[in-house]
């Protein structure tokens, strides 16, 4: 029987069920989202890109309240290896997405990078590699985990097809168009393996959020509520 990770708080994002665009008339509407994943069994959500969810406060709170998952947290996409100059800029960003993860009472906020082609037309927007530069500007503020442990206050629990992934590797294929073939595939079906991860959070001491995403964007409307159920059935297994 796997040990209790009584320190680990399971939730699910908008990105599970194909919600990634504030405003999308093809992507499941965020109230099935809001409804459904209650229904799948998880406690927390994350709202998703600023826009996915109500951006008024009072009303996300209202929606929130009435189902049963919580906010875990914020998130901001910004490209921190771009330097001072997009470090500025990001913080108008950051404290309206806080203003309103705050108002739902959570406290962290999640910083993904943002992508080198546009999510939805593939359009390259920088080269492929960074510089020595960027790489310096990128690392100052993304660390180890085990280094710095006290730090994390949210994982993202994602799995990809291996074969999928070395046919989108070798095709060159951008990341809207990859999720599209199916890259980000349902645990415990691809890699990495999520309990071992789930098992070094455990050792960190600290009280964390364990976020499922798995892209899905665009799907059949009917598709995620099944797989939610199951992902979460699995982690039950894994402890968390």
């Amino acid at each position: 029987m796997a040990a209790s990770l009584d320190r680990i708080q399971v939730g699910s994002a908008p990105d599970s069920w194909g919600v990634r665009f504030p405003d999308d008339p093809g992507q499941v509407p965020w109230e099935r989202f809001l409804d459904e994943v209650a229904e799948a069994g998880c406690s927390w959500i994350e709202p998703g890109p600023y826009g996915c969810l109500p951006t008024d406060p009072a009303r996300l709170s209202d929606e929130v309240d009435r189902r049963n998952p919580r906010v875990s947290a914020g998130t901001v996409f910004t490209g921190l290896h771009r330097g001072p100059s997009v470090r500025e800029s990001t913080w108008e960003q950051v404290s309206q997405v806080a203003a309103l993860t705050r108002a739902t009472g959570a406290r962290h906020l999640v910083v993904i990078p943002s992508f080198r082609r546009d999510d939805k037309t593939a359009e390259i927007l920088e080269p492929r590699e960074l510089t020595g530069e960027q790489w310096a500007h990128l690392t100052k503020g993304v660390k180890l985990t085990e280094t710095y442990g006290e730090r994390v206050g949210c994982l993202h629990l994602k799995q990809v097809d291996p074969a999928v992934l070395a046919d989108v590797i070798r095709d060159e294929v951008p990341f809207g168009p990859a999720v599209q073939r199916g890259v980000m595939c349902e645990a415990p079906s691809g890699v990495p393996e999520l309990e071992p991860v789930l098992v070094a959070a455990q050792r960190l001491g600290v009280e964390l959020f364990a976020i499922v995403e798995q892209d899905m964007y665009p799907c059949e409307p009917d598709r995620p509520p099944p797989i939610a159920v199951r992902t979460r059935t699995f982690l039950r297994s894994c402890g968390a």
